[in-house]
């Protein structure tokens, strides 16, 4: 493989990472914070952790998961969306 030239000016490493490496590390790192999302949805969520998940992955509110058949008051759900969170911050640090 030779070398190219970069015209942006940027530093560039000595060692070339192929595309495939990239994606791989992009990969485990999506899957990653999918994982903290989910695990904290379970923690926070309880039994309405299905609507918390579409709550924080859709950004459906607590109306529109009303129509959905959320079978919870508007505090409780709250509540829990504040837990999960609090949750994933925590899992983060």
């Amino acid at each position: 493989m030779y070398p190219t030239v970069r015209i942006d000016g940027l530093p560039r490493s000595k060692t070339s990472t192929s595309i495939v490496e990239e994606t791989a590390a992009k990969r485990y790192s999506y899957l990653h914070r999918i994982e903290m999302v989910e695990q904290s949805v379970k923690i926070a969520g309880g039994e309405i952790s299905e609507y918390l998940l579409r709550s924080v992955t859709e950004g459906k509110s607590y109306p529109e998961l009303m129509a959905d058949g959320i079978p919870c008051g508007r505090d409780y759900f709250y509540e829990r969306y504040r837990r999960y969170f609090y949750l994933l911050d925590k899992v983060r640090d």
